[in-house]
């Protein structure tokens, strides 16, 4: 006679495999029928590879034991790969996993470690700008020709980031290259394509360059009018027109710049213009406050942000002035990243 526990035992398998399969169905079920869950899974799964690297990192890295952190940053760089072909979605946490051990690696045989895996990592993603830079840094002091070729390669992508010049003009300076520090030193002065987009947010340009800037107007009513000039222009005074949907009456302004950190802005001038004509001009009496950046005792304003900077303009002059158009006179500069600065002067 088979006893009552017997049968029990043998019942178990069957109703574990049952519910078992209950919850697999109940979960795909779930999946299909919500495209929002099955997306935030699917992007949270993306999550874990970085999550237990970065884990992993935090072990070594704060006491530079970078010899046992790189072999975690290139079992991630191989999971990257086998994802899928090309820049793919576990890819900036790699970079960002990357980033936090190369920011703390300093003397040149942490550079000697980290080198080999920068790389793989320029060879499997050659046109992100970071790793170039990265692997530029690594080989400035061993192979400092084949370092200068990836900056260069930087600078095809980003043009308007100051770290591969920065490292160009070590370079230059440490291996006697004048005609090179020359080089880049003017290209530096001069560069403004390309530029900064963020993965997990927008700025008021969707990017900062050295290209956009706007102007907010705040009328008498509170309402509010953003006027956006794409012309930016480095080196000498310029005058940037803002047009303005109708005449307003202008009760505050902001300056709105997409500009990455970095750069001096000077405004020199401000006028306010209706049907054409001009009806007021500023020069003298400017109160200018800017959110992040430092206002130097020549006049000229250094931009520190990297999402942006805001400017408010403050006139000693308390009288309403109704346009249709703003022109502001202002001047921007790039300052040197070292002596002798700027260009031309002798090496």
């Amino acid at each position: 006679m088979i006893s009552s526990n017997s049968q029990i035992n043998s019942k178990w398998p069957f109703k574990s495999f049952a519910i078992l399969l209950f919850l697999i169905s109940l979960t795909i079920i779930t999946l299909l029928s919500f495209p929002k869950i099955r997306h935030g899974t699917f992007l949270m799964a993306q999550k874990i590879p970085g999550g237990v690297t970065f884990f992993f990192l935090n072990q070594y890295v704060p006491g530079r034991y970078f010899e046992k952190a790189v072999p975690w940053l290139d079992r991630q760089l191989d999971l990257t790969k086998q994802f899928s072909q090309g820049q793919n979605t576990l890819l900036p946490d790699l970079i960002r996993n990357t980033e936090y051990v190369f920011k703390r690696v300093i003397f040149p045989e942490e550079l000697e470690i980290i080198s080999p895996f920068l790389g793989r990592l320029v060879e499997s993603f050659p046109r992100v700008f970071l790793p170039r830079v990265w692997l530029g840094k690594a080989l400035a002091g061993s192979n400092p020709t084949l370092a200068l070729e990836h900056l260069e390669e930087a600078v095809k992508i980003v043009s308007v980031d100051d770290k591969p010049y920065r490292i160009a003009l070590s370079i230059a300076l440490r291996e006697d290259l004048p005609k090179i520090f020359q080089d880049w030193c003017d290209r530096f002065s001069k560069a403004q394509f390309g530029g900064h987009d963020y993965e997990t947010y927008t700025t008021l340009f969707w990017g900062l360059g050295l290209k956009s800037i706007a102007l907010e107007t705040i009328d008498t009513e509170g309402q509010r009018e953003i006027s956006g000039n794409t012309g930016l222009q480095l080196g000498e005074n310029q005058n940037y027109n803002f047009s303005l949907e109708k005449p307003t009456k202008i009760h505050h302004m902001r300056l709105h710049l997409g500009v990455v950190p970095g750069v001096l802005v000077r405004v020199n001038q401000f006028q306010w213009f209706r049907g054409g004509k001009l009806i007021s001009t500023l020069k003298g009496g400017l109160r200018l406050m800017s959110l992040n950046g430092f206002h130097l005792g020549n006049g000229d304003i250094l931009l520190t942000s990297r999402d942006g900077e805001i400017i408010d303009i403050y006139p000693k002059t308390r009288k309403i002035i109704e346009a249709d158009r703003i022109q502001i006179n202002m001047r921007f500069q790039r300052p040197g990243l070292g002596t002798p600065f700027p260009c031309g002067q002798s090496f």
